[in-house]
C-alpha cells in the first residue's frame, strides 16, 4: 500500500499530540490520546491500514519517506518494508501495550453551552498573538451578549491580550481557557462545541478531523 501526502500531513499533526500510535487494522482512520490525556483526536484518512500494529516513534517512521521519493509499504508480522526500486527500508513495531491509546467508546461532551465556528485564519491569529505577547491561554468568553476568544494570561489580572469577537450570545456569563500548547488541530475551519463540564469539541468536516480539548472553566 501507499500512503498519501495528505495522509503523512494528518500523521505529522497526530504526532504532535502523541509520539506513539497503534494502526488500527481495517480502520480508515487515526485516533490519538495525548499522555496528559487532555486532547484526543479522530482523524479520518483515505487509506485501510491491513493489519493492527504500533509505531513508537511517529516522527522516526515519517522520516522514512524523506529517503525514498514514492514508496510502496508491506505491512509484515514484525515490521514494514518500504521499498522503490532497487531501495528498501525495514522499520519494525512495537509493543502496543506500552502505547497509550484512546478508548474505544465514542466520547460525547456532558453539554452544549457555547457553539461556534472558528477559521483557520482566527485560529493562526490567535496563536500568533499567544506567541507575540508571550501569553499562555487561549480563553472563550461568552458575556454581554458576546462570544469572544481572547489569548491571555488567566493567573495575571491585567495581562496582555488579544481578542476577537465570534458572535451573538444569549447564556450565563461562561468563561473556558485552554493553554495554547494544547490548541494542536489541522489547518482548517472548525465549529466548535464548548461545555461548562471542562471539555471542547472541535470539527473539521472538510478534513474529517474531531478533537476533544479538555479546558478550564473560570
Amino acid at each position: 500500500m501507499k500512503l498519501s501526502a495528505v495522509t503523512r500531513d494528518k500523521l505529522k499533526n497526530v504526532a504532535s499530540i502523541n509520539p506513539s500510535i497503534v494502526f488500527r487494522g481495517d480502520k480508515s482512520k487515526l485516533r490519538t490520546i495525548a499522555i496528559e490525556k487532555n486532547i484526543l483526536a479522530d482523524i479520518d484518512i483515505e487509506e485501510t491500514f491491513p493489519m493492527t500494529c504500533a509505531i513508537y516513534d511517529l516522527n522516526s517512521f515519517l522520516g522514512v519517506f524523506s529517503l525514498f521519493n514514492d514508496p510502496d509499504l508491506e505491512f509484515g508480522e514484525k515490521s514494514i518494508t518500504f521499498s522503490e526500486g532497487a531501495n528498501k527500508c525495514q522499520y519494525y513495531y512495537t509493543d502496543p501495550t506500552i502505547v497509550m491509546t484512546p478508548p474505544d467508546k465514542e466520547i460525547n461532551i456532558p453539554s452544549v453551552d457555547v457553539s461556534f465556528e472558528l477559521t483557520a485564519t482566527a485560529i493562526e491569529t490567535l496563536l500568533k498573538a499567544s506567541s507575540v505577547l508571550a501569553v499562555d491561554d487561549i480563553v472563550i468568553k461568552g458575556d454581554n451578549g458576546k462570544v469572544v476568544m481572547e489569548t491571555s494570561d488567566v493567573k495575571t489580572p491585567g495581562s496582555n491580550s488579544f481578542t476577537t469577537e465570534l458572535g451573538d450570545y444569549s447564556g450565563d456569563t461562561f468563561a473556558a481557557s485552554v493553554k495554547a500548547q494544547y490548541v494542536k488541530v489541522i489547518s482548517g475551519t472548525y465549529n466548535i462545541d464548548v461545555s461548562k463540564a471542562g471539555l471542547s469539541k472541535w470539527v473539521n468536516e472538510d478534513k474529517g478531523a474531531v478533537y476533544h480539548i479538555a479546558m478550564s472553566i473560570a
